[in-house]
């Protein structure tokens, strides 16, 4: 079961929603489908995967996160 069903749309415009450089599609209505948002993220965490050493898990809960300290940060 999902709370989502078919006709399922945002409430708020999708140039709220939209990643700084990474606007919906030009063919996106204001208040997307939930389908579109789902591309839109599926295809934006495209471009992540493509960093050094990260994973990208669809479908995960995250739990918790923590900063790893970089070479050059001591930690305190």
């Amino acid at each position: 079961m999902s709370p989502i069903y078919d006709a399922l749309e945002t409430n708020i415009p999708h140039s709220l929603m939209n990643f700084l450089g990474e606007p919906f599609p030009a063919t996106a209505s204001l208040f997307p489908a939930h389908r579109v948002v789902k591309d839109y993220l599926h295809n934006y965490g495209k471009e992540l995967e493509t960093l050094s050493g990260l994973e990208v898990q669809f479908q995960t809960q995250v739990i918790s996160i923590d900063k790893q300290p970089s070479d050059n940060h001591q930690t305190q």
